[in-house]
């Protein structure tokens, strides 16, 4: 995208070639602030058409999608309202079909700050009612910003007026270039939360910025071990609250789990990486573009890259070795790139 909005384009056609034939793919165009005004996709006799409208500040106002080439029939669209300071205040919900258009509110905010503590109260809708509210809190405290979100089904209440509802909380925070985030998932029922579900991630990166590693941090271990050692204190149901106290004090250790790593060159280059089950390697020219991208795992496939001389790609092919009944069979894929400027 920064390349994009530097070389000024104004529109991207990719057309495909492969098993003998060759087929208009897609179209993306953009506005001179680099952003997307329109996405095309056409993919055998599918079609999805998306078009973007911005307001004065960049912020995007309007999302409309369509799902079959005659767009002036059927239509779906988004709208969106912002406060001062950008954030979002209330999503509007439209659609036309057969010349009939319609509008109603998907949803609306009510933000307040004060004290450096923002709450947020969400009213969500079904028609005219409000089917569901959520409440939200961000804060800050030392190393660590705290989002929790309460979200309760207006229909769910019991005779006494007790609402039974989700809490979320979102626990963010750098220590030693590691990037961390916990989401722990709460049951509440009136003012009664217990704990339901801990998930954490993490992104390492070196002293440069760049990212080392990323993965989860999985407890279900260092939970059972908890309720083993301290019956009186533990419920299969729910996790303790004693547990979580350990857990927010950094007592708990988890099991970590990686999901992808980089590896750099000495010039910064990424010349491997692995993304989940994926691993690949790369090559660059001179200039620091890629060359070549190698998909080692699972099975093996190669995309070569060629360039225009404002650095934007203008052909990959990507080849595949495939099985078929008389054996391995490399097939081949090219794609090609048209661009026009402002």
């Amino acid at each position: 995208m920064s390349q994009l909005k530097k070389e000024k384009v104004k529109s991207v056609t990719e057309t495909i070639t492969g098993q003998g034939k060759t087929y208009l793919n897609g179209y993306c165009t953009y506005n001179q602030q680099g952003k997307i005004t329109e996405a095309c996709r056409l993919f055998g006799i599918g079609f999805s058409l998306i078009r973007s409208e911005y307001d004065n500040k960049g912020l995007l106002s309007k999302q409309t999608t369509y799902d079959q080439k005659d767009t002036s029939k059927i239509a779906h669209w988004l709208k969106y309202l912002y406060d001062d300071k950008g954030r979002q205040i209330k999503e509007i919900e439209g659609f036309i079909r057969d010349d009939k258009s319609n509008e109603f509110t998907k949803s609306e905010s009510v933000i307040t700050e004060k004290n450096s503590v923002t709450r947020t109260e969400k009213r969500i809708y079904s028609g005219d009612k409000v089917y569901k509210t959520e409440y939200s809190r961000d804060s800050t405290s030392g190393i660590y910003t705290f989002k929790m979100t309460y979200e309760y089904n207006d229909r769910d209440t019991d005779e006494k007026g007790r609402k039974r509802g989700k809490k979320k909380l979102h626990r963010i925070y750098t220590l030693d270039h590691c990037h961390y985030e916990d989401i722990i998932d709460y049951d509440v029922y009136g003012r009664i939360e217990t704990g339901d579900k801990i998930k954490s991630y993490y992104h390492l990166y070196d002293a440069q910025g760049r990212e080392l590693e990323f993965g989860s941090i999985n407890y279900d271990d260092a939970l059972m071990n908890f309720i083993q050692t301290h019956p009186s204190e533990s419920n299969y149901m729910v996790i303790s609250p004693v547990f979580l106290k350990e857990f927010f004090a950094g007592k708990i250790q988890g099991e970590k789990k990686i999901n992808g790593k980089c590896t750099y060159d000495d010039k910064g280059q990424v010349i491997e990486k692995q993304h989940y089950s994926d691993r690949y390697t790369f090559k660059y020219n001179n200039k620091g573009q890629v060359l070549e991208q190698i998909k080692l795992k699972p099975g093996q496939e190669t995309t070569t890259f060629e360039y225009n001389k404002k650095g934007l790609i203008t052909k990959s092919a990507t080849k595949t070795i495939v099985t078929r009944q008389s054996g391995l069979v490399e097939e081949v894929v090219e794609s090609a790139f048209e661009y026009q400027y402002w």
